[in-house]
């Protein structure tokens, strides 16, 4: 008995999807176990400075854009300052980069060429090493990850409001 083309398809993406969540679940354990090299405790560092007047002085010692530190001394300060919540944002970024080709395709772009984008970003051995990173990194995945889809619908239509967009993304960045 044949399978249908759907039937598989649908296999296939319960798989897909069985296996992100493995990866999510491995990564989160060893979020919360490893302890945290010397970019990260640099990141943790900057974001926990008692005042704004140091957060500063330190966000612009470092090569690194301003940006991710100061999302990250938003989310210490509600969620603390652990192993674990200084390294979740890295993973929800990840995720929400490899999440963002399947919601938003562009014109032109088959649903499994999307899938297979979202397949990369999840896959990839340096995606996989941006997840645990209390770093910058993610966040940049997934700006870079919108900046090119907000070029593809750019390049099927000119509007000021994805120039506009286009342009904030790459300051973003």
């Amino acid at each position: 008995m044949q399978q249908s083309p759907i039937g598989s398809m649908r296999l296939q993406g319960a798989v897909a999807t069985l296996a992100v969540f493995y990866i999510i679940g491995l990564r989160l354990q060893v979020a919360a176990d490893a302890p945290l090299w010397l970019d990260e405790t640099w990141s943790s560092m900057i974001a926990t400075r008692p005042d704004w007047a140091g957060f500063w002085h330190e966000a612009w010692l470092d090569c690194n854009p301003p940006l991710y530190y100061a999302f990250l001394r938003g989310w210490v300060s509600v969620f603390g300052d652990s192993n674990m919540m200084l390294r979740l944002p890295s993973i929800l970024f990840v995720l929400a980069a490899a999440v963002l080709p399947l919601l938003w395709r562009p014109q032109g772009l088959p649903r499994a060429a999307a899938g297979v984008w979202a397949g990369l970003i999840m896959l990839w051995p340096q995606g996989l090493a941006l997840m645990l990173d209390a770093r910058g990194y993610g966040l940049m995945l997934l700006l870079s990850t919108a900046s090119t889809l907000v070029l593809c619908k750019l390049l099927e239509g000119l509007t000021p409001r994805l120039a506009a967009a286009w342009v904030a993304l790459g300051t973003a960045m």
